[in-house]
């Protein structure tokens, strides 16, 4: 109502058509609200006019409440939108909403989200074509979640180790930290891969390609977790200085039921692997 009032008033005559009134009819913009109608809405006589019957007058009142509620209910889920980033048909890529490729997004909906709506409409918005006062309060956005994004991290680092991390250098910690933020999006993901914050195992690329799909897919990496179990178990079924019971506790950590129950898992392989060694 405030931007209708700042519309208004240079509708009137009574201000200049200046980048306030333009923030403002973007600004309603932006929640799906029509100005035009808000406008006339705004007009419809609230005192019954002398020529016009009580009747008709509270008619016309009543259509304009119930196109007013419709308006403000478009725009409050507009709003919602915009301010949280939901997972739908309408705000993401085509490419994470594929159902072949599922396997490998269904984890990525939110920071795809993130990415194809709130980032553009940050530096289009509010850098690009915003006023200062928006330019101003997008930096002071992003810096807070930057530095939101490190304290998470220390705090982190502080249960586990009493101090920073002891395994990370200071440009490790600074990307992560900037990671953790959001401000990269899915772009995180590829930054890691070519400069990879941890130690990975994988010993070429293939092995990379492979432990980075397991690690976005539940499915997959279960599956992994299977056959490492399974060949764990054959080895040291064969090797006398080999134990069965590393690749136990991984199969039963895939087994449905009693595959979150750990300290189980671990009292039953340990047990499997009594009887056969």
């Amino acid at each position: 109502m405030d931007h209708l009032r700042i519309i208004k008033n240079q509708r009137d005559g009574d201000t200049l058509y200046n980048n306030e009134v333009q923030e403002s009819e973007e600004q309603l913009r932006n929640l799906g609200i029509r100005v035009e109608e808000l406008l006339e809405i705004d007009n419809l006589p609230f005192d019954k006019p002398a020529d016009m019957s009580r009747e008709d007058h509270l008619l016309i009142l009543r259509d304009g409440n119930r196109r007013l509620d419709e308006i403000f209910r478009n725009a409050e889920f507009n709003f919602i939108n915009e301010a949280i980033a939901l997972p739908g048909t309408a705000n993401r890529p085509l490419f994470y909403q594929n159902p072949h490729l599922a396997l490998f997004t269904q984890f990525q909906g939110f920071i795809s989200t993130f990415s194809a709506t709130i980032i553009p409409r940050l530096w289009g918005d509010y850098i690009k074509r915003g006023t200062p006062a928006l330019k101003y309060n997008a930096f002071a956005i992003m810096t807070t979640m930057i530095a939101l994004g490190f304290v998470s991290q220390y705090l982190k680092d502080l249960l586990k180790y009493g101090q920073g991390s002891p395994y990370l250098d200071q440009m490790e910690k600074f990307q992560r930290g900037v990671g953790s933020s959001g401000m990269l999006g899915v772009a995180e993901r590829p930054l890691n891969f070519f400069f990879p914050i941890y130690e990975t195992s994988s010993s070429n690329i293939i092995e990379a390609i492979f432990d980075t799909g397991t690690g976005e897919a539940a499915a997959l990496s279960n599956l992994s977790r299977a056959a490492t179990g399974a060949g764990q178990v054959l080895k040291g079924s064969l090797m006398e200085d080999a134990s069965i019971e590393p690749g136990v506790y991984k199969l039963l950590k895939t087994t449905p039921g009693v595959g979150p129950f750990n300290q189980f898992n671990r009292w039953t392989a340990a047990k499997i692997s009594a009887i056969f060694e």
